[in-house]
């Protein structure tokens, strides 16, 4: 919503606060056969708002994992440890998720005119949350020029996994920059 798109339903299972969030969050769903999935959203046309969407949970990686770890190594805390190996491992967990899809943001955004199969030859048949789930279709999807598609969809995977080298490296440095401001040293050029 902060990019300029609509929420309409977020499913989120009861294990994860669903229950709770659908009694405060009127687009929050209880349910659904993922941990928490944004089912219904509107980008407006919009490639970067579907990045952003994609991406925005990311942030707490970006922000949270090394400090989370740090912390948990100086109080010695199990809980603390957890919630930043999670935070840590979401890139690797969501490889085939978000990370998937937000590589097929990419890559069909710079891809022009394809060959029309399967589901409509439409560039964007290849974005999807769910890797394997696009995988178990893909005979369907896309009956003709199947190794185009093949293609294009290990380029999405492989942007996917570059993109979450890259959230991992960012969260590492902004990790290395807290410290050093907090130990006083100074940034070295």
């Amino acid at each position: 919503m902060a990019t300029g798109g609509d929420v309409r339903e977020l499913q989120i299972q009861p294990l994860y606060g669903g229950l709770l969030l659908a009694k405060v969050l009127p687009f929050v769903r209880s349910g659904g056969e993922y941990a928490g999935r944004l089912t219904q959203f509107d980008t407006h046309g919009s490639d970067l708002t579907y990045l952003a969407t994609d991406l925005a949970p990311f942030l707490l990686s970006l922000l949270g994992a090394f400090p989370l770890l740090a912390m948990a190594r100086r109080k010695r805390s199990a809980v603390i440890f957890g919630a930043g190996v999670v935070l840590a491992s979401a890139p690797l967990v969501s490889l085939t998720g978000d990370l998937y899809e937000s590589g097929s943001i990419v890559v069909t955004a710079g891809v022009g005119a394809l060959p029309s199969s399967g589901a409509a030859g439409n560039p964007e048949a290849i974005r999807h949350d769910d890797l394997l789930a696009l995988l178990g279709q893909f005979e369907e999807r896309f009956p003709d020029d199947q190794i185009l598609w093949a293609s294009i969809i290990a380029a999405s995977f492989v942007v996917g996994w570059m993109i979450g080298n890259t959230i991992l490296l960012a969260a590492w440095r902004i990790n290395e920059r807290i410290v050093r401001a907090r130990a006083g040293v100074p940034r070295v050029a």
